[in-house]
């Protein structure tokens, strides 16, 4: 069996230009050849954390463990690398740093098993590079769980108490699919970028959520000690596919559990601020996204939800091949009327009493149309839309 200190090398590549929906639209150059596949060398478990501190200055301060939770399918994005019909989904990989994982409370429970493998991002720079991580037997323990190995099926762990976090999912209403993030309140980490607390994250596959410190995106950001009321946290989106969206609390621990600390999101657009923990937000959304519309916040402000001046913002028109999609939020919709760049109406319909409707059967051949949609409440907003 190993014993003792062991090296091994790691490296990264010049970056990769990838052409994914990023808020403005255009394509960004990621660091997704930074990674590196290495494994516990040790008949033993090692501590997460010890092995982050101890390595913090050639790796970002997290690692990636693979779950295998879902078969590959073709509804998942390509890899950056080639070109697949059927591939495995992101959302299998456990993110963990020194403020919590991206699975939840319940997941990984911090100590790397004998044997499993994991992946480590190496620190970015100008151009390609090679480092190295190590291990030492300051990591390990007689008294660690050595049970926990992730292969093809999930792991439970308790949570841990000392820290105050929440777990946000932004979904699709149309899809099962979610995209995970925490926010954590933990000793040592500052409101700044912290190696070991916050996690970084891209814009990948059909949608991304993240929070944002600065220009930088995150997976997992680490807030400081003692916990403020006041404090807020800017989060961010992008999505491939138009339509509806809900963003809402998947877990949460220590001061924000049990009905403790209220959470609430301000969307920037509308001038809505919700009780997330109440019930989800839900929203709509262009292709694109945004990396300012919503504030995580734990203080109510005013409510603006009924404020006609913002029906605009909470109604989305758009095109689905050859079909018009309507999809309202703050109200349901009582009437849709299309007309030609001549003024000559050319469908309508009443009675509506939904919050989304179709229209399929309009000649839209290289033309444009206004489409005014009447709200429940009497509110009129007019879209125009191009074939």
């Amino acid at each position: 069996p190993h014993n003792g200190n062991f090296t091994f090398p790691i490296e990264r590549g010049v970056g990769v230009t990838t052409d994914t929906t990023t808020p403005n639209g255009a394509t960004v150059t990621t660091n997704d050849d930074n990674w590196n596949l290495i494994g516990n060398p040790y008949p033993s478990a090692i501590d997460a954390g010890a092995f982050l501190l101890a390595n913090n200055t050639s790796i970002q301060g997290s690692i990636d463990i693979w779950t295998h939770g879902t078969p590959p399918s073709t509804v998942n994005p390509d890899p950056f690398y080639n070109t697949f019909g059927n591939n495995f989904s992101a959302n299998d990989y456990i993110t963990y740093n020194g403020t919590a994982q991206t699975f939840g409370p319940m997941g990984f429970n911090g100590k790397i098993a004998a044997g499993q493998g994991f992946f480590v991002k190496m620190i970015d720079g100008a151009g390609a590079a090679s480092g190295t991580v190590t291990f030492n037997n300051a990591m390990r323990s007689a008294t660690f769980n050595n049970s926990q190995f992730y292969r093809s099926a999930q792991n439970t762990a308790s949570s841990t108490p000392e820290k105050s976090r929440i777990w946000l999912d932004l979904s699709s209403t149309t899809s099962p699919a979610n995209t995970r993030i925490a926010i954590g309140y933990v000793a040592n980490a500052t409101n700044g970028f912290d190696n070991l607390y916050d996690a970084t994250t891209n814009y990948q596959g059909n949608q991304s959520f993240f929070s944002t410190i600065g220009d930088g995106i995150y997976s997992i950001q680490g807030k400081s000690l003692p916990f403020v009321n006041t404090d807020t946290v800017p989060l961010g989106f992008a999505v491939k596919t138009a339509g509806s969206y809900k963003i809402g609390i998947h877990a949460a621990d220590g001061l924000f559990a049990n009905n403790g600390q209220t959470v609430y999101l301000q969307d920037n657009l509308t001038g809505v601020v919700h009780n997330l923990s109440q019930a989800p937000y839900t929203f709509v959304a262009p292709v694109g996204g945004s990396k300012t519309r919503f504030v995580l916040r734990y203080t109510q402000g005013a409510l603006s939800s009924t404020n006609p001046a913002l029906a605009a913002n909470t109604v989305l028109v758009y095109k689905d091949n050859a079909t018009i999609k309507t999809t309202s939020v703050a109200e349901s919709i009582a009437s849709i009327a299309i007309f030609d760049v001549l003024g000559r109406n050319v469908f309508n319909k009443k009675d509506i009493n939904a919050n989304s409707f179709e229209v399929s059967n309009v000649v839209m051949q290289q033309q444009a149309l206004i489409v005014k949609v009447t709200l429940t409440n009497g509110t009129e907003v007019v879209k125009k839309i191009v074939f």
